[in-house]
């Protein structure tokens, strides 16, 4: 049997914040048991899909006005993910975000491994692509 987990982007400054709150009454000592919980917080202003996941693509010209994306998002952790999505952020020249949109990575993600995916994009002078939300798949044992 497996249950998920749930991550978003916009979740996790939810828990974030429920977890700052709760933590100002906290005696020092206290602060240890979540010490965990604020490791796995994005420290460098990267997304917690970034600490778990690499996406490697490519891109070709279709036509005068649409790009086709192409690669692979790599699973760094021990679980499968499910639901992945990633945000494709288009680029001006100058490095810009010009429009974003959020597409479907097809099936699991395996824990360690890697998932094809190909998208169609408006064209533009690049892009930024990175996974904005996905469910770990926890196993859990049966007795």
């Amino acid at each position: 049997m497996s249950r998920a987990i749930s991550l978003s982007v916009s979740g996790l400054a939810v828990v974030a914040v429920v977890v700052m709150a709760g933590a100002g009454g906290a005696a020092a000592q206290s602060r240890g048991e979540w010490r965990g919980a604020w490791e796995a917080t994005p420290q460098t202003g990267n997304s917690l899909g970034d600490q778990f996941f690499r996406v490697q693509y490519s891109t070709e010209p279709r036509g005068s006005q649409q790009s086709e994306i192409s690669g692979y998002v790599y699973n760094d952790y021990g679980e499968a993910a499910a639901n992945v999505q990633l945000e494709i952020t288009e680029l001006d020249e100058d490095g810009h975000p010009i429009a974003s949109e959020t597409r479907p990575v097809a099936g699991l993600v395996p824990a360690e491994g890697r998932a094809y995916f190909d998208i169609k994009m408006p064209r533009s002078a690049s892009y930024r692509i990175t996974v904005r939300g996905f469910d770990f798949l926890e196993e859990s044992s049966t007795s």
